[in-house]
């Protein structure tokens, strides 16, 4: 499911795919700045963005539960940001969470 609409930070747009792909486009011609592929499938509710001391990232949670942080200029995850870049949301419950999206 897609439900979510683009975001134009600076000239450049960032969206997700269907399939849990992270783009970021020139807003103005559309052409290709970076890619991220998630590798997960599920509901797609968008990204956000957020900047502070002197980063840019992308944020986006993905179907299986992970939260992502990107780094907005090359769409690598940032290592600074949970393990490898992405926070496990179903971590720390009693209930096993891991079969659930």
């Amino acid at each position: 499911t897609l439900e979510c609409p683009p975001i134009v930070v600076g000239g450049v747009m960032y969206l997700t795919t269907v399939s849990q792909r992270v783009v970021a486009l020139d807003a103005a011609t559309g052409k290709p700045i970076w890619r991220f592929d998630a590798r997960s499938g599920g509901v797609n509710r968008g990204v956000a963005y957020w900047e502070g001391g002197g980063r840019r990232r992308i944020l986006f949670g993905s179907g299986n539960g992970f939260l992502w942080s990107l780094d907005a200029r090359t769409g690598k995850p940032d290592p600074s940001f949970g393990e490898r870049g992405r926070v496990d949301l179903r971590a720390g419950y009693e209930q096993d969470l891991s079969k659930m999206g």
